[in-house]
């Protein structure tokens, strides 16, 4: 859509043409699922148009790798004889967790604080030690991940599974998550042996109505070209001001935030995070990284490229 003359798409034919099975009209779902299983099923119609050669290199990738997809490395380490593993995985979807610490709903946090607090070691012992093949037995150990690359569009999802044991049910954890219009994530050069910062803008975000894992309702915030906030709430859309996103009422909870790379900025000291200009839409791929058919299509669609001649 960003490069077509038409900016708009009617929400019932989108949801007709990308719906399966799984994912039944009325029923509660699951909004990261749903999303997943968008994202996969458009890199594997765009495979079986042969718009993508069988290849794992990066210039193969989908139109939707291209767009979401990061790459991280885990790493296991023995903290008995200091043997690594490390294994190398793609993600289009970063889960940030709660610390385990705090069982007070009334504790707040930032995106920014979860994104360090998940970037924290995490030691390996009890009944989930680490299998280390060097010593052949399950020892204390240690994980932590690093990405490796950053994706274009970061897709954040805030992980709100409890669990309560006085009920032995699974509870939703209701600590608000302040958006930051800004966030920083590590990048690691495994060539270079060493970080460097990327910068990344709020364009949107979607919020969770209801205190219970199994049911509730989604809406979404959204900035558009001037910055300001729309809220996408069924068929109502209208204007919403920027305390009203920042403040949300109790039951509704932030649970998946879009940030887009800003390549013009590498860093902002801390205290100026939340008062950059925000970016008011997702970063798409320029023209030439789309593949040759579409390239080709947009390209004639726009006014760009002369349509084929045929001879009487």
């Amino acid at each position: 859509m960003h490069y077509s003359r038409h900016h708009v798409l009617v929400p019932p034919s989108v949801l007709s043409a990308s719906n399966s099975a799984m994912f039944v009209a009325g029923e509660q779902q699951d909004i990261s699922e749903y999303l997943g299983y968008l994202l996969n099923s458009l890199s594997e119609a765009e495979k079986a148009k042969g718009c993508v050669p069988a290849c794992d290199d990066q210039l193969n990738l989908t139109i939707a790798d291209k767009s979401f997809s990061g790459q991280l490395t885990n790493i296991y380490k023995c903290l008995v004889c200091s043997h690594e593993s490390r294994i190398p995985n793609k993600f289009r979807e970063l889960q940030l967790a709660f610390p385990e610490c705090t069982g007070n709903p009334k504790i707040n946090f930032t995106v920014q604080n979860l994104i360090e607090h998940n970037s924290l070691p995490e030691i390996l012992d009890g009944d989930n030690k680490y299998a280390c093949p060097t010593c052949a037995t399950y020892c204390k150990g240690e994980h932590h991940m690093r990405i490796t690359q950053g994706p274009r569009n970061l897709i954040i999802t805030i992980k709100r599974f409890g669990y309560d044991r006085a009920t032995h049910q699974p509870t939703k954890l209701m600590h608000k998550v302040y958006h930051n219009n800004s966030i920083s994530l590590e990048q690691y050069d495994n060539a270079m042996q060493q970080f460097t910062i990327l910068l990344y803008r709020l364009y949107a975000i979607v919020i969770h109505v209801g205190n219970s894992l199994d049911s509730g309702h989604y809406y979404v915030l959204a900035r558009d070209a001037e910055h300001r906030w729309i809220k996408f709430n069924d068929s109502e859309v209208s204007y919403v001001k920027s305390s009203e996103v920042r403040h949300l009422r109790s039951q509704n909870s932030a649970h998946m935030l879009l940030y887009a790379l800003n390549d013009e900025v590498d860093m902002v000291a801390e205290e100026d995070k939340e008062n950059a200009a925000p970016m008011s839409h997702m970063a798409p791929l320029t023209l030439e990284e789309l593949p040759a058919k579409l390239r080709k299509f947009l390209k004639r669609n726009l006014g760009n490229e002369p349509p084929n001649q045929t001879t009487q």
